[in-house]
Parts: C-alpha cells; structure tokens; sequence
C-alpha cells in the first residue's frame, strides 16, 4: 500500500506555557516592522494628502487663499509646489513609530487581557466581555501612546508643513521635537494626546460590535462565507470603524497644529470640536476621511507582507497576520470562542488549476513549503510520462506518492483515512496530507458519489477551544467533530477552512468516476470504483 519510505515520526513540540521568547519578539518586530515600512512607505502620498485636508484650517503657513480644495488638488500641487519628495514628507516619523508601538503592545496585551477579561466568557458574559475588551483596548493604547504620541505629533506637523527648502517651518523630525519641545515644554509634544486613547476607545468599539453583528448575521445557521462575502464583511467593519471614529481624530491633529503658536485657537478638545462645527459646518469633522479609505489598502498589503515574511519561520502563527479571509473563517468554524491552531504553510505560494490539475497544483504548493520549487507543468510532464496521467487528473492515491517521492525522494507515504487524532498528530510533526473530496459552491464538501473529486493540500487545523483568542498548538486532537482542516486547494488562491468530519464523509463516498471522464481520455484505474482515493491520503514529510 505504500507509495515510498515511511516518514520517521517528529518529535512533537507540546503545547505549554514559556516565558518571554526574545527571538520570537524580535523575529515578529522585524519582519512586521519591515512590512510596515514598506506598505507605511507606499501609501505616505494618501496620508500626506489626508493630513493636509484635515489640518488645513488650523494650520499657520496655509493662508485662506492657499487652502486645498480636495485629494486631486493637494496631489497636483504639492508635486509642484514642494517637489514630489514633500509627498513623502513625515514618512520617517511614521515608520519608525511602528517599532516602538509593536514592543510596547507585546510587552503590555498580556497584562491587559488578564486585568480586564480574565474569566470572561465571550458567550455568557457578552456586555462585560465587550467592557472589557474597550477597556484592556484603551489601557494598552494610551501606555502605548505615552511613549511614541511625540512623533504621531511630529509626523502631522511635518505632514502639514507646507514650505519649500528655507521656507519650511521644520527641517526635518529632530528639529521639530526639538523646537516645540523649546517653546511649549514636553507637553506641547502631546496635545491631542487625551482625545487619542478617547478614538481608540470608539474605533475598537466599533469594529468589536460591527465584526461581531456581521459574524451573527452571515454565519449563524453553518452559513458559509463566499469570497466576496468575506472580502465586503472585512473591508466595510474596517472603513466604517475608521469614519465612526474619525471626528476624534480630526480633533487631536487640530489640537497638535496649535504647538508652537502664540495664539491660541482651541482651549481644550471640546472647544476645539465645537469651534470646527461652528466655523466649518460637522463635515469638517471629515475632511480627509476619503482619502484615508484609500489608504486602507495599506493595511491589506501589511497583512501580506508580513504573512510572507512570518512564512521563513515556520513554527511562527500569529493570528492577526492572516488574511482577513482566513480570520473570518476561522471565526466561523470556531463561532464565539477562540481556537488552537496548528499551521504549516512556509514559502507557499497560492497557485490555481488549468484544467483537471488539482492533484498536480496541490502537490506543487506542497513541494514548494518542503524546499522543492516545481511547476504544476513539469509536474505534469513527469506524471505522463510515468503513465500515470493523461490531461493531469490523478485517481490514485498511490500515483501521486510515487509521484511526490521522485521530486522528493522518500518523503510520501499512501495510506488509509486517518482519524482526528492520526492527522493532527501528522500535522502537528510538520506534515502535509493530499486528501480528495466532491467539491461543491464555495469549495465546500459536498456528495455526488465522485462526480466532483477535487484535491485538497491539508496543512493545518483548528480546534474549537473556549479561551477567547486564537494561539498556535503542536498538540493532537482526538475528537473529529472539534477540529477542521485549513488547506489550499487549486480552485481558489485562499486558504481554506473545511470541517474535519465533512471532508471525510465526501471522500467516504468517493465511488465512480462520473460519465464526464471518459476512460479513453482520462486514466482511471476502475471508473465505477474510486477505492484509489476513497478513503485513502497521501501523507507528506522530511524525515528527521
């Protein structure tokens, strides 16, 4: 029955309590740091162009005559009248904020969680769970801001700095800290600073409550999420957070525009709000705003940097880091409650079918996390000529071990269905399993006796566990109907969350090939028997 050498088994990294993991910190710091350089980097025009907006009526060197009239504006006339470098004016202020931001949430969520929500139950105890999670939100983001809000301060000054050479109010980020600091004292570095953790405060609410609606709505009843469902629910939760919340926001950076000014235009943030309605009329309270839904493509590209770059670790989950696709569906499977996820997809690169290639592309991916980049096409080339295939549909088991043990010699093992336990102690020892199942609408599990059958790249699961958060785990799962499998499969370039008891029962009755494939066309060891691939995987991993 084996299709190549078995794999010796790993010695499996349990799930226990350490201490501070220093390389873990700085491994997570760097790479996120640099993802938020790069993504910070290509949006800074957006952000110039927000803060330029937003503060332009509060600021001394933008007279009434000069003040801009939209997004198109201030991108035409800056390039012009500053240079296109000044469209990137404050960007180093803001990069650097992230690192000391990051460490400080790491060094403080902890402590925070335990304080306010420590033996709250996301289900019975909602309203106090949701306390909770404003409060420990507010606490981690005003000690964060105590540290890092002087250079928020000097990232909008030198943002709403208009001058060119001579000209400028400020020569770059030290000269500003330094001259505010000169003129108003240190405290003129943190005006704004109390309406800022007021505008943590209502964002998180928003998007906690928002989030939340829309997981009740769209997943209650086993409803599952389509990509484009998925892809709206974490797109609107994430711009309607940020417009709900903006009016503070709109406050603090006017507060930080009066620093360094001899007259006074706002005493407090309650005048400063109150003055802007006033004066301007409440869509004051927006400018900008549009400008900063567009800069919300920066938060998805620092999602998939820095998933790419956490990938070189392959032992690293965070859960953040994933696709908002993926952390919805998680969520759906888990429901309320958090989950034990175990996950092995370092340096895999998402690939979709051309034809019946399912088989071949989810060996490809496969190959890829193991250190072998090759193509689905020589793949292909390599299965024909083995005899195995003729258009890339692969109905046996055994075939595609074989297969997988040419390009990775000793490496592939066919064998029967594993239980809940056998693949999560697989998967928690760094392995892959190739299992086939019907595939229905959004990629779902479905029965039609064969009719379908579709590879699925298992590499890693989910546990439902009720300890409101998701951490990583290298431990086995004994029950079947906890746990479901995360995979990739050549339909779609996205991770996939299927349960683990719905895949085995589509692959359970996995019996003919269906009359669309053709004997004649297709290579297929018996078409009104599939027992090559019904209740039968491909186990994949390096022996140690």
């Amino acid at each position: 029955m084996s299709g190549g050498g078995d794999s010796k088994p790993v010695e499996k990294k349990k799930d226990e309590k350490k201490g501070f993991d220093t390389r873990k910190f700085l491994i997570d710091l760097a790479s996120g740091g640099t993802a938020a350089a790069v993504s910070k980097t290509a949006v800074a025009p957006i952000e110039r162009v927000k803060l330029l907006l937003q503060v332009q009526d509060a600021s001394q060197t933008i007279t009434a005559d000069k003040r801009y009239k939209g997004i198109v504006d201030v991108l035409v006339r800056v390039p012009k009248e500053q240079g296109y470098a000044a469209l990137w004016r404050g960007n180093l202020a803001n990069v650097i904020r992230y690192f000391p931001t990051q460490a400080l949430n790491f060094a403080f969520k902890d402590t925070y969680k335990n304080m306010f929500q420590k033996g709250l139950d996301k289900k019975k105890d909602f309203w106090k769970f949701f306390a909770g999670n404003l409060a420990s939100g507010g606490a981690a983001g005003a000690t964060s801001l105590c540290f890092v809000y002087p250079l928020d301060f000097a990232r909008t000054r030198l943002a709403a700095d208009v001058g060119k050479g001579n000209e400028r109010e400020f020569k770059g980020l030290a000269d500003c800290l330094v001259k505010i600091a000169k003129s108003d004292g240190p405290i003129g570095l943190y005006r704004g600073f109390f309406v800022s953790v007021q505008g943590i405060i209502i964002y998180r609410a928003a998007y906690f409550g928002m989030f939340d609606t829309a997981k009740m709505v769209f997943t209650s009843d086993g409803k599952k999420l389509n990509f484009f469902a998925a892809w709206a629910i974490a797109q609107v939760v994430t711009v309607g957070s940020g417009i709900l919340s903006y009016p503070w926001d709109t406050v603090r950076r006017r507060m930080m525009m009066q620093s360094g000014r001899k007259d006074v235009l706002y005493k407090n943030t309650l005048d400063c709000a109150v003055k802007i309605i006033k004066n301007e009329g409440m869509s004051a309270m927006f400018k900008g705003a549009l400008s900063n839904v567009f800069r919300g493509t920066g938060g998805a590209l620092v999602l998939a940097i820095y998933d790419e770059i956490q990938n070189m670790d392959n032992n690293t989950f965070s859960f953040e880091s994933l696709p908002p696709i993926t952390q919805i569906r998680l969520t759906s499977f888990t429901g309320e409650c958090g989950g034990r996820v175990c996950l092995n997809t370092s340096k895999i690169t998402p690939q979709q079918q051309n034809g019946p290639t399912c088989g071949l592309v989810a060996l490809s991916m496969c190959l890829e996390h193991f250190g072998v980049k090759t193509s689905a096409e020589t793949i292909l080339e390599k299965a024909k000529s083995m005899n195995f295939t003729k258009q890339g549909e692969m109905y046996s088991a055994h075939y595609l071990a074989d297969l997988t043990n040419h390009f990775l010699p000793n490496s592939a093992n066919a064998r029967e269905m594993p239980n809940a336990k056998e693949f999560t102690d697989a998967i928690g020892e760094g392995k892959h399993i190739l299992v086939a199942y019907d595939c229905g609408p959004n990629f779902q599990p479905v029965y039609v006796k064969g009719h379908s059958a579709h590879w699925l790249l298992a590499c890693g699961f989910v546990e439902k566990k009720e300890d409101n958060g998701f951490v990583e785990t290298r431990e086995s799962v004994a029950d079947p109907s906890e746990i479901a499998i995360i995979g990739y499969q050549g339909k779609s370039k996205n991770l996939n969350v299927f349960p683990f008891n719905d895949i085995i029962a589509s692959n359970a009755q996995l019996f003919e090939a269906g009359s669309k494939r053709d004997p004649s066309e297709y290579i297929i060891p018996d078409p009104s028997d599939l027992s090559e691939i019904r209740n039968r995987v491909i186990e994949i991993g390096i022996n140690s």
